[in-house]
């Protein structure tokens, strides 16, 4: 099999721990690990914070996502998080069963966060980070959904958000330009 037919391989998802000193990109780690509120912290740099949603609906799942979520299909909220018109981060939320599928569907623009970190005992479980290119499906999400000019990689990480007796399964990519990161 010659590299032009070879399968599109997903990101080589990793728990943070693993990530030598020399392969965490500096100015993003602290994002990329932070296991509290996102939409809390974004809040804090941003006064002019909102959420832009791509879409929601229900949608059968690539390889990479399937596996990782053990279902073949899910209800999909894709969004971006922003400050005034400028994209930080694209998110990609998928929910299995019912309530938490109602509950993406519900949602509108309020951020995914403002709900998850008000219920008692809401936490993040299974970490992993990945930087993903061009080829990965992933990033041809993240490309589509944003006009910008593209960078070579993103930094994303994803995990599993459990809140108000509900699980989400979250990835979010972090945009450099004009981020609080740089």
């Amino acid at each position: 099999m010659n590299d032009s037919s070879r399968a599109i391989t997903g990101p080589q998802w990793r728990a943070p721990e693993v990530f030598a000193a020399a392969e965490r990109p500096a100015v993003l780690w602290s994002w990329l690990t932070h296991t509290g509120s996102l939409t809390a912290r974004l809040r804090e740099r941003c006064a002019e914070f909102n959420v832009c949603v791509l879409r929601v609906a229900e949608i059968a799942l690539d390889d990479d996502e399937a596996a990782w979520i053990g279902a073949a299909r899910a209800v999909v909220r894709e969004v971006f998080l922003r400050c005034g018109e400028t994209p930080w981060i694209y998110a990609r939320t998928l929910a299995v069963d019912d309530d938490p599928a109602a509950r993406l569907r519900s949602l509108g623009e309020m951020p995914l966060g403002a709900w998850a970190f008000a219920q008692s005992g809401t936490g993040r479980d299974g970490l992993e980070i990945a930087c993903v290119h061009a080829p990965d499906a992933l990033y041809q999400r993240v490309a589509a959904a944003e006009a910008a000019a593209k960078p070579s990689a993103l930094w994303c990480r994803r995990s599993v958000l459990n809140a108000g007796g509900e699980s989400l399964y979250i990835c979010e990519c972090f945009f450099e330009d004009g981020t609080p990161w740089r």
